[in-house]
């Protein structure tokens, strides 16, 4: 887009001055500084520039476009999975290179839960088809009669209930009772605590008494046999065992009693119903068995009302037996404890007559002791007999309290019964409910409402049965499209990822390819698809390929410490030139403008941190200016800059632009210049200019190297001579 000057039009970087300056005014300096050399001279200036250095701004079109390096694949590489992607493989039926064709099957899984999941769903519609047969046909006299049976037995069993709660509720009436004996049994035992202790003192003092004696018999020759002792303490060991085994005796007779009468409330509450339990359950396991059966005539509701009778049955035989169980332990204890009463009570007898025999005896013996001795003798007997009466009052408080304290937890255990009865007997009436409303629905004929709701629920079955069906059909991959296998991962046995594929099929389209390019973290934000795309490849350096941008993956990739996208864009192959895995650079065109103002994309300067050109002004006779059309519109667009740029009458200037799309080779300008305007294509400073009759290094205002020239102590064109300043 050059367009130069002629070549004999200089541009004119020096002031002109009149002939009469032409002549040399002053000597010659000569000052060397590093490598410069400083020379002032007065000649008229005569500078050419080329005209492959200019260039004319005009209309035109700018296309923008990124670059970026691809990697060339197939089209249609297509990965294969189950729906859901999970799952157990059973068999691979493809390998890696076959060619395989749409709708052939690949592999299957295990179907282990999906075939039961189909004869479920099969089991259901089945059962609503019977319901809506049944609601159709209206009731039959079968049905009806169960139903009546039924209702009759939940009311036995709410009269049972009833009956429960209220002697359970009349034992706990009696609690206030009990626990007055609680404490009564308290206060017993702590008597008896006390009285044993005073006897144990008495016991103590009558044996110190009787030491005393003996000593003084002793000094008299004579001492008590050391067997009466023994045989006083056998007996009162004996008596003490008696009288627990005789306590324990009473309280087992007790509990004996209570577990009979329980046994013979619910002997007359279920016994009537506990002797139906093996013909109710027969009949439920042989409707249970015929239900099975596709031709069985047993409906679901037939079915639940042989099985609420059986299970009533039954838990009325289940607490008969318990109650039974009950009586015959309390039983075996009571016969216990009556051997145990027995076998005590005979070594008390023994024992006494071990000692009545030692005291007969020693009666013979201390037939000369003093009176002391058999008086002393028998203040302890005496008071070891208190002693031994004591404990055995004691111990049997501590019975009766413990008794009685076991009453009052059964009393808080009856309680808790008492609850639990509450909550049968309200069960019980939702069942007589529940039985009376089965049977008035038995007896009613099916609503137009309920055969609606048969049927759909019929559907809801068979929609069940389809989507079984269709997860069943899920454990079977098939081709999609015709093509080869180039991927298989795994093996029968193994488990599925979603992450990996099973297969991965190629369509092998050779004449439509796809390009994975990578596009900078800068440039991505450009890239959308449907834009056109240029493609080359270094095997074919002469031939383009076209394409369009199909997809920009949000997913980044970090190389190098370089974060790049991936752009998946598609490639004309017709050729059939170009081969999966070849590098390509990738052309991306991300924005484009016609016939718009533009200049080349050399010409583009900047200056500081001003984007800009250099402007040429029109050369006329001896002076230089700018056209004053263009003169004014940069005046009202660049403000003051623009002013004193404007007014430079030699020399190029710098003016600001604003740029819009940048292209290859060319940049859209927004504002700055205007059509027709001639603006420099390189830096003024890299000019290499002629100068016809001599040339200034230093000189005038404007010249190169002087004050305000390009390099000179200005600071470049304009800053001594009113041009732009560098």
């Amino acid at each position: 887009m050059s367009v130069g000057v002629p070549p004999s039009q200089p541009l004119g970087l020096i002031r002109p001055r009149k002939r009469s300056w032409w002549y040399l005014v002053g000597g010659a300096a000569v000052l060397a500084v590093g490598a410069g050399v400083y020379v002032k001279a007065f000649h008229h200036p005569a500078a050419i520039i080329p005209a492959s250095d200019y260039a004319t701004v005009r209309y035109g079109n700018v296309v923008q476009t990124i670059s970026a390096a691809g990697t060339i694949q197939p089209l249609q590489s297509i990965s294969l999975n189950f729906t859901g992607a999970s799952g157990i493989l059973a068999t691979v039926k493809a390998s890696v290179g076959e060619h395989v064709s749409a709708g052939q099957v690949l592999a299957t899984l295990n179907d282990a839960t999906d075939i039961p999941a189909v004869e479920s769903a099969q089991a259901a519609v089945a059962a609503a088809q019977a319901t809506l047969q049944q609601d159709e046909a209206g009731p039959t006299p079968q049905a009806v009669a169960v139903a009546q049976a039924a209702v009759q037995k939940a009311q036995v069993a709410l009269a049972g209930a009833e009956k429960t709660y209220q002697d359970q509720e009349a034992i706990d009436n009696n609690r206030a009772s009990q626990q007055q004996a609680i404490l009564n049994a308290g206060t017993a035992v702590q008597q008896a605590q006390g009285v044993v202790a005073a006897d144990q003192a008495a016991v103590n003092a009558a044996q110190i008494k009787l030491e005393q004696a003996q000593a003084q018999a002793s000094a008299n020759g004579s001492n008590l046999p050391a067997t009466i002792t023994a045989a006083q303490a056998a007996l009162a060991s004996a008596q003490a065992q008696a009288s627990a085994a005789a306590n324990a005796l009473s309280i087992d007779q007790s509990t004996l009693a209570t577990d009979q009468s329980t046994l013979s409330q619910d002997q007359s509450l279920y016994g009537t119903l506990a002797s139906q339990y093996p013909a109710d359950e027969e009949t439920y396991q042989s409707d249970l068995l015929a239900s099975a059966s596709t031709s069985s005539t047993v409906t679901a509701a037939d079915l639940a009302s042989a099985a609420q009778l059986a299970s009533a049955a039954q838990s009325a035989y289940n607490t008969i037996q318990s109650a039974e169980a009950a009586v015959q332990s309390a039983t075996k204890e009571v016969q216990n404890d009556e051997a145990s009463v027995q076998s005590t009570n005979a070594a008390v007898a023994n024992a006494q007559a071990q000692l009545t025999s030692d005291e007969q005896e020693q009666t013979s013996d201390q037939a000369n002791n003093p009176l002391t001795v058999s008086a002393a003798q028998v203040a302890l007997q005496q008071a070891q007999t208190a002693l031994a009466n004591a404990q055995t009052s004691y111990q049997a408080s501590e019975a009766a309290l413990q008794a009685t304290e076991n009453v009052e937890n059964n009393t808080t255990t009856q309680k808790q019964v008492l609850d639990a009865d509450l909550n049968n007997i309200a069960a019980a009436k939702n069942g007589v409910t529940s039985a009376e409303a089965s049977l008035a629905q038995t007896e009613a004929p099916a609503t137009p409402a309920q055969i609606a709701s048969a049927k759909a629920s019929l559907m809801s079955a068979e929609a069940q049965l389809a989507s079984a069906k269709v997860a069943e059909n899920d454990t079977i991959l098939t081709a999609p499209v015709s093509g080869v296998i180039v991927e298989s991962n795994y093996l029968p046995g193994d488990t599925l990822s979603a992450a990996t594929p099973v297969f991965v099929l190629d369509d092998s389209l050779k004449s439509d390819l796809q390009d994975n390019v990578q596009v900078s973290e800068a440039d991505i934000a450009q890239v959308k698809p449907g834009e056109k795309v240029t493609v080359s490849a270094a095997s074919y350096p002469n031939k383009t390929f076209s394409g369009t941008v199909l997809e920009v993956e949000p997913t980044p990739t970090v190389v190098n410490n370089v974060t790049e996208y991936t752009v998946l864009t598609s490639v004309n192959n017709s050729s059939g030139d170009l081969l999966p895995g070849m590098t390509t650079s990738v052309s991306i065109q991300t924005a484009s403008a016609h016939h718009v103002l533009t200049i080349p994309a050399v010409a583009l300067q900047t200056v500081g941190t001003q984007e800009g050109v250099y402007i040429h002004p029109s050369f006329s006779g001896a002076k230089f200016k700018i056209p004053k059309k263009f003169a004014a519109a940069h005046k009202k667009f660049s403000g003051k800059f623009a002013q004193a740029a404007a007014k430079v009458r030699s020399g190029v200037i710098f003016v600001p632009v604003t740029v819009g799309l940048f292209g290859s080779t060319n940049v859209e300008v927004l504002h700055g210049v205007y059509a027709g305007e001639k603006i420099l294509l390189v830096d003024p400073a890299s000019l290499n200019l002629t100068v016809s009759k001599g040339f200034h290094f230093g000189g005038r205002p404007g010249a190169f190297g002087g004050h305000g020239g390009f390099g000179g102590h200005g600071g470049g064109a304009g800053a001594g001579g009113g041009g732009a300043a560098s």
